[in-house]
Formats: structure tokens, C-alpha cells, sequence
């Protein structure tokens, strides 16, 4: 009976709803066949007792389908208030005392706990205020007012623990939502760092042996052109040399990249893992 959207509701908490409109369909059902036997809903106050119960019933199924602001949840929880009062005034019977429990429910998702408690004191106290004014013994309708009250503060309660468990559950999961995707910021930042560190490595080593090769040549090309080919050759044979160790150093590099590669980043699993912990979330 929160604001939540239905898919981030627990199970316990998405019960509460058809829980309420069975009570409210068991409770209603025995009075309206008792009034439809009497008059078949002809007298204006029969009428407006079905009006108010059918009202309520809407109110409830909208204020309780979830997505909404809180602000738009509790109005329309107040308007099932005024309308569980309206058919006590039209029918003083206590049936409308489980409306009231009802709403009283709802008041314990939307408000904090003291301002829920308040509110079942005054919706109580009108209730009882319209019994005894049709005519009640003030002593029983108090006496009888009182048990509602204590059956409004164990429904709001539980409402609310089932809220606040909801909030919860879905607080921790965005926490360990936000908790994997640090880490693989983490891991992908060190794969980063350690290819930086390597194509620096591969400066520092292999720059020296590429000048030395490349004077080298350079050297032995101007020997040729002079016709000295001993000395060419010794600086061939140099340049042969330096590119024999320039592959080893390659070669050195290569392999500790493929050591050190952790491979590509498996996407997949990884979207299940965050989807798992969201309800009704399919990837």
C-alpha cells in the first residue's frame, strides 16, 4: 500500500492490497444483502451507504496500484476517511469501523508513526462522535471505539513494517547495484594503468635498441657508398644483432601482456548479477 511501483514491492507488501479489498467485500457484502433484502437500496440512505462503500472501493484501488507521488496516495487515502465516515452517517451501524481499519493501514505507509497515530485518534473519535449523536450509549460506542482503535494501530503497523521493509530491501540492493559497478570501474581502471605502465616499458627498452639499429644501418649505408664493405659489413652485422635483441624485448613484452590480460569483460553475467537483485527486471 505504498507509493512504490508494483514490481519494487515485496511480496508481503503487494498481499496488502487484495487483502484490503477482501476485507472490505467481506465486510460490506453481509450489510448490502441485508439492506437489498429490506428495501432493495429504494431509501436515500440506503443509497448513499452503497455510494460511499462503492467510492471507497475506487479510492482504495487508486490510491493503492502503485507509481504515484505519496502526496497523491494520501489524498486519496483521506478520501477513503471521509467516505468510510459518510456511510456511518448515512447508516450509523459499525461497519464502518473496517473501513477505517483499512485506511488506517495505508496511513501507516505514507505518514511516520506518531502522525499515523494521531490520525486513527481522530478518525475514531468521529466515529464515535456520529454513533453516539444517532442516538448510542456514549459509555459502549466508547468502550466499542476503542477496540477499533487498537485494530487500526496493529493494521497500521504492520502496513508500516511492510513498508519500511520494502524501502529497505530495495535501499540494499542499489547499494550493491552501485557497489559491482565500483568495482569494475576499478578493475577496468587497473587493466589501464598496467597497459600505461607496459607502453612506457616499451618506450624505455625498445627506444634505445631502435636508435642503435637505425645508426647503425645509416652507417653501413654510407660505408657502402664509399666502397669500404669490410666496416659495412661489421655495422650490417651490428644492426643484426640489435634487431635480434629488439625482437627478444618484443617478444618479453608481448608474452607479460598476455599474462597479465585478464581477458574482455563478460558482459553478460554481469548484467544478470545487477538484474537479479530487482524484481521483475528481465535482461
Amino acid at each position: 500500500m505504498t507509493s512504490l511501483p508494483p514490481e519494487d514491492r515485496s511480496p508481503a507488501d503487494r498481499l496488502l492490497v487484495p487483502a484490503g479489498l477482501l476485507t472490505v467485500l467481506v465486510g460490506a457484502l453481509p450489510v448490502g444483502i441485508e439492506l437489498w433484502a429490506r428495501t432493495g437500496f429504494a431509501e436515500v440512505r440506503d443509497a448513499l451507504w452503497l455510494a460511499g462503500v462503492l467510492g471507497f472501493a475506487v479510492a482504495f484501488l487508486l490510491g493503492t496500484r502503485g507509481g504515484g507521488t505519496p502526496f497523491r496516495c494520501l489524498l486519496f487515502v483521506v478520501l477513503q476517511t471521509v467516505l468510510a465516515l459518510g456511510t456511518a452517517v448515512a447508516k450509523p451501524w459499525e461497519f464502518a469501523g473496517i473501513l477505517l481499519v483499512v485506511a488506517a493501514a495505508q496511513y501507516g505507509t505514507l505518514l511516520k508513526l506518531p502522525h499515523s497515530l494521531l490520525v486513527c485518534v481522530g478518525q475514531t473519535a468521529a466515529l464515535t462522535a456520529i454513533l453516539v449523536a444517532h442516538g448510542r450509549d456514549p459509555a459502549r460506542a466508547t468502550i466499542g471505539m476503542s477496540m477499533l482503535f487498537m485494530f487500526q494501530v496493529f493494521a497500521l503497523l504492520t502496513a508500516n513494517v511492510a513498508a519500511r521493509e520494502s524501502e529497505g530491501r530495495i535501499a540494499l540492493a542499489e547499494a550493491n547495484a552501485e557497489l559491482v559497478e565500483a568495482q569494475g570501474r576499478l578493475a577496468l581502471a587497473s587493466r589501464e594503468a598496467e597497459r600505461l605502465r607496459i607502453a612506457r616499458d616499451l618506450h624505455d627498452v625498445l627506444g634505445h635498441r631502435l636508435t642503435g639499429l637505425t645508426l647503425a644501418l645509416e652507417t653501413s649505408r654510407h660505408l657502402l657508398a664509399r666502397g669500404e664493405t669490410a666496416p659495412a659489413a661489421e655495422q650490417v652485422e651490428r644492426a643484426s644483432t640489435a634487431a635480434r635483441a629488439l625482437l627478444a624485448d618484443v617478444r618479453q613484452v608481448v608474452s607479460s601482456l598476455r599474462e597479465d590480460d585478464d581477458g574482455p569483460v563478460d558482459l553478460a553475467p554481469a548484467l544478470r548479477a545487477l538484474a537479479a537483485r530487482f524484481e521483475g527486471l528481465q535482461v
